[in-house]
């Protein structure tokens, strides 16, 4: 077997590998020689660009030699990766733009339904934000965890709405919001706490793409616990507090 060390030239010229593997390994009597690559740590995208050179090159210099490409856990996790990551962004969108609709329905009115879609969007966006600017890249782990969240963060917004409308038909907006501070705001604090406690028991394990998983769960989950006790709240003092007046 033929190691290359990463960061050489024979990495950045696949051309070399062929030479390399001729003066080194190549007797007569081998009819067959596998090469393997160690890489260092990247992101799905720049692993799968190079992935697609190699494959480029071997098309264009097919030389005497009949080169096949291979592949790896590692490319096979990248592809896998980019997939979910575009089809999750894709439903998460989707159910994030019905669920906004099911309750402007309900609530029969436009701004609720704009109130829902922010305060629950806004907490996704941070964190892939956040990870963004740290150098991070969106793997198998954080692709997953849009679709596995979004339930929760909508749940417990919901859970808040509908009770600010059951206070506004009785009380006034100050005291309405007053109640949510001290009769729902703390309960969605605990759930919330109870399960990033839950989560952070996946951040032992050795295994990447649950590390990841728990780690994304538990910055979402804090985010929206953030929006729902801070955002939601100011909005609905500010701008959306008119869609829930009820007539006497």
């Amino acid at each position: 077997m033929l190691k290359i060390v990463p960061g050489s030239r024979a990495l950045k010229q696949p051309d070399s590998w062929v030479r390399l593997a001729e003066e080194q390994l190549y007797n007569p009597d081998t009819h067959m020689l596998k090469l393997r690559v160690r890489m260092p740590q990247q992101s799905a995208r720049a692993m799968i660009a190079f992935d697609d050179r190699v494959r480029q090159w071997v098309e264009d210099n097919p030389g005497s030699l009949n080169i096949y490409t291979g592949g790896s856990a590692d490319l096979m996790f990248a592809h896998l990766s980019i997939s979910n990551a575009r089809s999750m962004l894709l439903s998460l969108l989707v159910a994030l733009f019905a669920i906004s609709l099911f309750i402007g329905f309900m609530f029969r009115g436009w701004r609720l339904m704009t109130l829902v879609f922010i305060c629950n969007f806004a907490p996704l966006i941070l964190a892939y934000g956040l990870l963004g600017i740290s150098g991070g890249a969106i793997t198998l782990g954080s692709a997953v965890v849009m679709g596995m969240i979004i339930g929760i963060i909508v749940d417990d917004s919901l859970h808040i709405l509908f009770k600010y409308r059951r206070y506004r038909r009785s009380e006034s907006e100050t005291a309405a919001l007053k109640r949510l501070w001290t009769d729902v705001i703390p309960a969605v604090f605990i759930s919330s706490l109870t399960m990033i406690l839950a989560l952070t028991v996946g951040l032992l394990s050795d295994f990447k793409p649950i590390f990841e998983i728990s780690l994304f769960s538990i910055v979402i989950i804090f985010i929206a616990l953030l929006a729902d006790m801070y955002l939601l709240p100011g909005l609905l003092k500010m701008r959306f507090s008119a869609a829930f007046q009820v007539d006497p």
